[in-house]
């Protein structure tokens, strides 16, 4: 779709483009002037403070050293993020793709924590890259597999080396931040004082290690249109979004953010709601799920014959997709006692299901029921009669997620629907 704001970008085009192609790249990264960016609302400059940001884009300076190197967003905010992007709410397509068995929220904070830079910094340059947070649905595998651009320079194949989003996140927070580095060791050709001509061309001297790094990925100014001034936009956009949720830059800068909720896992987080998905219950009264956007909480029961104890947690129902908060473990909509409900999944937050009494790590189907969402599986925490049952040779057991459990039995192919690392584990 053409916009007003696309057509106030046309009139630089012959000029940039005629710059491209007198420019010879080098490296893994194409030379990133972003111009054919399809997301119209990047260009909608937002009024907001941001430590780390400057209000106004400044050539010289698109973010602080401190906010490049934070680390205080984790897996479960970036989930949130998706979920819930600013792009009037809707939910990202992020929010459901799995890279080998984890979540692309987990992924991408991996990779980002991996080589000491903020989280937010991969989490923009996704959007500044392919539109790839806005999208609602999936894009082209091609698009998944080089979602960063890294690997894919001008006008040539993108290099198989780098194919895989996994990998993509390893690239791109590698290529950052060896270009941070770089300008530190003295050694790079953008580094902090050294004025460099960009491609537009513009000198720019910048004023720090991470504005360095970023021209060295994005060697565009391009203001209003592209380039390094599209990275601060979105970077700005997003900082303001994830600020409701965590300071992006805590005070002092570096590190910091927010911590873990109480070590215990049966105890739910004091400073957050009083009950949430996999909350201990043994009565409806319990799962009172208002504070987290909830209204219709119930505790799911079941009886457990062998040690005659009655074991329940909350819930509610759902059609597709479960809602997420920071500080709870993941959720994830499934089937269960023959009806869609949110289920948590296993994490640190709950102990891995140890801390929700009577279930087990469960991989399952998600309840797609409505909403027309892919059918992908994950691990719940649920009771052992909830598992997904499968035949083969007469004999009966159970699909289980290969890249996340281990099968005591046999293993067997062609007895569970889903991808091929939902296979029959055999007693």
């Amino acid at each position: 779709m053409t916009s007003l704001l696309l057509s106030a970008r046309l009139p630089l085009l012959p000029v940039v483009a005629s710059a491209i192609l007198l420019v010879a790249c080098s490296g893994e990264i194409g030379s990133g002037a972003y111009l054919d960016h399809e997301e119209d609302e990047d260009f909608v400059s937002i009024s907001s403070t941001v430590p780390g940001i400057p209000e106004g884009f400044l050539r010289n300076n698109v973010v602080s050293d401190e906010i490049f190197t934070d680390q205080a967003l984790t897996a479960d905010i970036i989930q949130g993020f998706f979920e819930h992007t600013p792009y009037n709410g809707s939910r990202s397509w992020l929010a459901d793709v799995e890279v080998s068995g984890m979540r692309a929220s987990d992924a991408l904070v991996a990779a980002a924590n991996s080589k000491n830079i903020n989280p937010l910094m991969l989490l923009a340059r996704l959007q500044v890259e392919r539109s790839a947070v806005s999208r609602t649905q999936r894009p082209s595998q091609h698009n998944i597999d080089y979602a960063m651009g890294c690997g894919c320079l001008d006008n040539q194949a993108c290099n198989t080396a780098f194919k895989g989003f996994d990998k993509q996140m390893e690239c791109a927070a590698n290529t950052l931040r060896k270009h941070f580095d770089g300008s530190v060791a003295g050694t790079g050709q953008w580094r902090k004082g050294k004025s460099t001509k960009s491609l537009d061309p513009l000198f720019v001297t910048p004023v720090n290690h991470a504005t360095a790094s970023l021209y060295s990925y994005t060697p565009w100014v391009l203001q209003g249109a592209g380039g390094n001034w599209l990275v601060w936009n979105v970077t700005k956009k997003y900082a303001t979004a994830l600020q409701s949720v965590t300071p992006v830059t805590p005070p002092g800068g570096g590190g910091g953010g927010t911590t873990d909720p109480d070590p215990d896992p049966s105890n739910p987080d004091p400073t957050g709601p009083s009950a949430f998905v996999g909350t201990v219950c043994e009565g409806s009264a319990t799962c009172n799920l208002s504070s987290s956007g909830v209204n219709n909480g119930e505790c799911v029961n079941w009886f457990d014959a062998d040690t005659s104890t009655l074991f329940g947690f909350c819930s509610y129902d759902c059609s597709g997709f479960c809602t997420d908060i920071s500080g709870q473990a993941p959720t994830f909509c499934t089937q269960i006692q023959g009806a869609g409900q949110c289920a948590a999944q296993p994490s640190s937050l709950n102990g891995n299901c140890s801390g929700i009494p009577g279930t087990k790590r469960i991989s399952k189907p998600r309840h797609v029921g409505s909403s027309g969402a892919e059918v992908v599986w994950k691990d719940v925490c649920v009771a052992e009669n909830e598992a997904v049952s499968c035949t083969k040779g007469g004999q009966t057991g159970v699909c289980t997620n290969t890249s996340t459990n281990t099968c005591s039995g046999t293993l067997v192919t062609g007895a569970c629907s889903g991808p091929s690392n939902i296979r029959c584990c055999l007693p």
